[in-house]
């Protein structure tokens, strides 16, 4: 291969005096940083653009951007050839909305990042979330722009120099002589932007003093303060989380609610060819999802893999298929080849989570429950206006009833597959050879998901017996790794839908298509 640069590209964000370009070289996309051709003449910017390259080279960190080298390319003249990172800065990173995990986890590592700086007595100075970038495989932390950046060596090419809203008071104040404090007091601003709960503020409030002398004097200080803020918070999350379980499991006593186990479910491993023999079955186009803006990532690392869903709220869904697409897997109904909100049988997109038993499907924390509560009825609602399968998918959608997802487990084959980087879930194969895939993704209560990798929880369409007036239950069918069962849960959990499609006329429960007088007027 030729050691030349090909197919250079200007970049479309470029630096005030440096060029920014991506080129190709023995197989792999490099960055490219210059000198704008009106500065490239003058001694102060090559220097600069020297210096850059001389702290850089010498950082090795997995969280700091690879420096290669400095070239003289043909067309640009000298730059730096840097490793191309396929990513998006933390700035756009945030504006998708993440978990406070998430958000702890890329914070440790722009910490372990600065850290490796400090340890060979270099500043950043130009610490800013559009000098972060994350990856959009794995949400890995690269530290960039090395361009302000000094240290003891360098007796000149010191001048103040950073962002506002993140420079450090002192870096105008003393004509750019600073320490690594200065740095502290920019991570201290970005994990503002990053709307932290308040157990980690007196953290955020001392990183961020006026005064140097007053701010943690190195990072390992703060890295053990903010290390006792998230084990605080992950207690208090821990209990919080404890509560919602117990008062869960104490709704589904008080709707009267019953858990059919199969004792006898005992799924097999599924083989990575046995994967990708479902028709459609891919892995899907990460930076293409990455790019919609209605969707937001959720990382899994223990489990290796990240999905993408619909915004918490989100009345958007991407995907309504037609009925001829329907999976003909010998039972008696045919199943969507996809949950409700997903694009097609991809491995990073599950699908949204809808509220069950509601006119409204999205409704989140409120709305009324349905039916004539007083009559104690426990008929199935399949077909009607509370349907969201066909209220969302229309046509002879469905959701399906306990008796349909009990054919699927009676009648079809079961195998596990948990494939790196790919969300976990069940391969079902029916008597006709066809397969249908379902992932454990988990369940959204009020605007966070929960439980994404480790258990799937689907809607049926039968109602359970309330025992108040003001009190539904769902039948909701749920998967784990090793288990199935049905449980009765509470209307304003966001589960998943599978739709279904009756192979022959099936009559629907024309009760719930009439107004109750115990329902509240709509729109």
């Amino acid at each position: 291969m030729s050691p030349r640069f090909e197919n250079i590209v200007l970049l479309e964000r470029q630096g005030q005096f440096n060029q920014l370009a991506r080129g190709e070289r023995f197989g792999k996309l490099w960055f490219l940083k210059g000198i704008k051709p009106e500065f490239a003449d003058k001694k102060l910017y090559r220097d600069l653009l020297r210096k850059e390259f001389d702290i850089a080279m010498h950082l090795r960190h997995p969280n700091i951007v690879g420096v290669v080298s400095i070239e003289n390319i043909e067309k640009l003249g000298t730059c730096i050839v840097e490793e191309w990172i396929d990513g998006t800065t933390l700035l756009q990173w945030l504006k998708n909305g993440h978990s406070l995990d998430e958000k702890i986890n890329i914070l440790h590592q722009l910490m372990a990042a600065i850290a490796h700086c400090h340890n060979y007595q270099v500043v950043h100075r130009d610490l800013k979330p559009s000098n972060i970038m994350i990856t959009l495989e794995d949400n890995s932390l690269k530290l960039i722009d090395f361009g302000l950046s000094d240290t003891d060596s360098y007796s000149s090419l010191k001048a103040a120099a950073g962002t506002v809203n993140y420079i450090a008071p002192e870096v105008l104040e003393t004509k750019g002589a600073i320490d690594a404090r200065a740095d502290i007091f920019s991570l201290g601003m970005i994990m503002k932007d990053m709307d932290l709960p308040k157990i980690f503020n007196d953290v955020i409030v001392k990183a961020t003093a006026a005064n140097p002398a007053q701010r943690y004097s190195t990072l390992s200080q703060l890295q053990e303060a903010f290390n006792q803020a998230a084990t605080k918070s992950r207690k208090n999350r821990t209990m919080a989380l404890v509560s919602v379980a117990i008062a869960m499991l104490c709704s589904i006593a008080f709707l009267g609610g019953y858990n059919l186990n199969f004792n006898d479910f005992k799924p097999q491993l599924a083989t990575s060819s046995q994967s990708s023999s479902i028709p459609g079955w891919q892995r899907g186009d990460s930076l293409t999802l990455a790019r919609d803006t209605s969707l937001m990532v959720i990382d899994v690392p223990e489990k290796r893999f990240s999905v993408f869903l619909p915004h918490p709220g989100t009345d958007k869904i991407p995907c309504k298929i037609p009925e001829s697409e329907a999976i003909d897997m010998g039972l008696n109904v045919d199943w969507a080849p996809f949950n409700v909100g997903a694009q097609s049988p991809c491995l990073m997109m599950p699908g949204v989570m809808i509220n069950g038993g509601m006119e409204n499907p999205f409704t989140v924390l409120h709305g009324y429950c349905f039916g004539d509560h007083s009559s104690h009825r426990t008929e199935s609602f399949e077909g009607t206006r509370f349907d969201a399968a066909r209220k969302l998918w229309g046509g002879k959608w469905r959701l399906p009833l306990v008796e349909d997802f009990k054919e699927l487990v009676d009648k079809c084959q079961w195998k596990f597959t948990n494939e790196p980087g790919t969300i976990p879930g069940y391969i079902v194969t029916g008597p006709s050879g066809n397969s249908i895939f379902l992932p454990l993704a988990g369940f959204r209560y009020d605007r966070r998901y929960f439980s994404t990798g480790y258990k799937g929880y689907y809607w049926t369409a039968n109602r359970t017996q309330p025992k108040e007036e003001d009190s539904v239950g769902i039948m909701a069918f749920i998967i784990t790794d090793d288990m199935i069962f049905f449980q009765s849960l509470g209307v304003l959990n966001g589960f998943s839908i599978r739709p279904v499609i009756d192979k022959k006329p099936h009559k629907i429960n024309d009760f719930y298509n009439q107004p109750s007088e115990n329902e509240p007027n709509k729109p």
